[in-house]
């Protein structure tokens, strides 16, 4: 599921798919601040566990052991992160985007 803010103007869009048993999506949006944080919000109230990392908002949803996808949000400033993984780990590729484009 691609969730996304009200006003999501997408930027940037990969899928990344190894032979249809591993793969990434990777979504990045320019949001109104406001909205995005009431839409963090909205994802706590809906299950995903949310947590504040400094200057961005981070919201995780899935149980790999499983077989779900893993779908992780990043919400900074006006700046909307979707990245969905199936049967891998996208903890670094998270990790880098953020240090890449805010450092």
């Amino acid at each position: 599921m691609r969730k996304a803010s009200a006003s999501a103007a997408y930027g940037l869009g990969c899928d990344w798919i190894l032979e249809e048993v591993a793969g990434v999506l990777l979504l990045i949006s320019d949001v109104d601040a406001a909205d995005a944080a009431a839409h963090v919000s909205d994802l706590a109230a809906q299950g995903w566990t949310c947590e504040e990392t400094g200057d961005e908002t981070i919201c995780t949803t899935g149980d790999p052991t499983a077989g779900e996808p893993v779908s992780t949000i990043v919400s900074r400033d006006e700046t909307w992160i979707f990245v969905d993984a199936y049967n891998v780990d996208a903890e670094p590729l998270i990790s880098d985007l953020i240090a890449q484009m805010w450092s």
